[in-house]
């Protein structure tokens, strides 16, 4: 378990020595509301907060898990006011009810879009889910890992007090 959780680690810090201080520019597609409104996606970004951006899969356990860990994490160690989670769901080709359900009934406070063509994704080169991508104030990527790793919220939560303005 501990080798586990060390290589899990590395791995994790491995990646974010390759993508830090990175500044992606948010590219402009079109993503959709839980309700069905079109809405850009350079829409969903400001300022404010540091965000934690997660696309995810309906369907996938890890996905779900990976939201889940992160919502307690915020919420536990970070304050709900100070981070932003937004998570878009990858997986939904034209038709989207189900998706409302799962945020709802999973009470994920998060901002939730729907990627329904797929166009995001494609420009984000999402590849394997969960992708949890953080960025700062300025919208500068702080790092980003994908898959789901138990344990690394506490990470993630380091990155971001960096980040934060505590009030």
């Amino acid at each position: 378990m501990k080798k586990s959780l060390l290589v899990t680690a590395m791995a994790f810090l491995a990646m974010q020595l390759m993508i830090t201080g990175q500044n992606a520019s948010i590219p402009s597609v079109d993503l959709y509301t839980l309700d069905g409104e079109k809405i850009n996606s350079t829409a969903i970004f400001d300022n404010s907060r540091p965000t934690i951006l997660i696309f995810w899969k309906t369907f996938e356990k890890d996905c779900c898990n990976q939201i889940s860990s992160m919502v307690d994490a915020r919420e536990e160690i970070l304050g709900k006011d100070n981070v932003r989670i937004v998570c878009i769901c990858i997986d939904c080709t034209g038709k989207t009810t189900h998706v409302k359900p799962i945020i709802y009934g999973k009470d994920w406070d998060v901002e939730a879009y729907v990627d329904k063509n797929g166009d995001f994704k494609r420009v984000m080169n999402v590849v394997n889910t969960p992708l949890t991508i953080l960025y700062d104030t300025d919208n500068s990527v702080i790092c980003q890992y994908a898959g789901y790793c138990c344990g690394a919220e506490e990470m993630v939560c380091e990155k971001l007090k960096s980040c934060i303005v505590m009030k």
